[in-house]
């Protein structure tokens, strides 16, 4: 720890290492909230300060808040003002990114909300992959170290056998954008990616629904988040195409099988990490690291049998009432068990 004090003091000021068994360690909540935050912090007051001025807060009404729910830091742009459209360009000129805008009315005048998530990370390295433009070729593809740091008192702090505060987790949002970057360019793997997206269309609607009549959205929507989804979206991919065959001739087809899938999951109650001990994985990444007898990851870990349950429920009908005309299509049976039997195979961090 002295060699820090001396080559990294102003981090060492701001508690980022902590020392365990006489180790040094970096603390992914210190790291993410007393130095990426207030870098994200500065700059946005920055942005607002810019954005705002030669005019009041009271006729423009453009306010920066930020949110954190690790690993992801969220940004929350508020926008008030009779021309909207015309401010939201420089806005988004300032910002440089890209965002999802969402009209309301809030006092009775109209408010568009931009949300944006940053996710701060340490490369931990580039592993390479194959080209989806060339047979022979491959291209790099980065990992990442992301922050997934715990509270003290959390209930998910425990599941951990380390320090809360000290938790990362290895992104592979690399080889998901790869992934999704192959299946563009392969029609009948763009049918799943379009299916996807419906389905996280469908989902983000009717919260909104719900939320407009003051009522509880389906419980399916809130369990299943939009990244679950996306894993769904992946096991298709893999099964009905790279291990198997199977013909996918529209959209509706691929709508289908995400919907048979999404239901051995919720039935089985577990939902497999794609790129956790996923033994099919090297058909996709041929030098993906795999571990044998490696511990799987269910993104269904921690939720409650209940939250299962009534998801359960809601996705009955949701596939009867809203999706009748995709689920009548035929699908193969042989693929369908053979996910099934993926799910409930291998053994599963407890």
């Amino acid at each position: 720890m002295e060699d820090l004090l001396l080559t990294h003091p102003k981090l060492c000021k701001k508690g980022v290492f902590f020392e365990m068994n006489d180790k040094p360690y970096l603390s992914t909540m210190a790291l993410q909230e007393k130095v990426f935050k207030s870098i994200i912090a500065s700059a946005s007051d920055r942005i607002e300060s810019r954005v705002n001025e030669g005019q009041s807060r009271e006729t423009y009404g453009f306010r920066i808040k930020l949110r954190t729910n690790p690993p992801s830091v969220n940004i929350r742009i508020e926008l008030a003002n009779n021309d909207v459209y015309k401010n939201i360009k420089k806005t988004h000129a300032i910002c440089y990114g890209e965002f999802h805008a969402q009209m309301g009315r809030q006092n009775g005048s109209e408010k568009t909300v931009i949300d944006v998530d940053i996710v701060p990370g340490l490369l931990l390295s580039e592993d390479r992959v194959p080209d989806p433009t060339s047979k022979r070729r491959t291209m790099p593809c980065p990992t990442y170290a992301v922050f997934k740091w715990f509270t003290e008192n959390h209930r998910s702090a425990s599941r951990f056998g380390a320090k809360p505060h000290l938790l990362w987790r290895v992104c592979s949002s690399g080889y998901e954008k790869h992934v999704i970057d192959v299946a563009r360019g392969k029609r009948e793997q763009m049918h799943i990616v379009n299916a996807l997206r419906i389905l996280k269309l469908y989902f983000r609607n009717r919260k909104k629904m719900a939320i407009d009549r003051y009522e509880p959205p389906p419980q399916v929507v809130t369990v299943l988040r939009s990244y679950y989804l996306k894993h769904i979206a992946f096991y298709c991919i893999l099964f009905l195409r790279v291990l198997n065959k199977v013909e996918i001739s529209d959209v509706e087809v691929a709508l289908t099988y995400m919907l048979e899938f999404l239901g051995v999951c919720l039935k089985e109650r577990k939902l497999p990490h794609f790129f956790h001990a996923n033994e099919y994985i090297t058909s996709m990444f041929p030098n993906f690291n795999c571990q044998p007898r490696s511990l799987r990851y269910d993104l269904f870990q921690g939720k409650s049998g209940d939250s299962l349950n009534q998801a359960m429920l809601t996705y009955r009908t949701m596939t009867d009432r809203m999706f009748a005309m995709f689920t009548e299509s035929a699908v193969n049976e042989n693929v369908v068990q053979r996910f099934r039997s993926y799910v409930l195979a291998g053994s599963y961090y407890k």
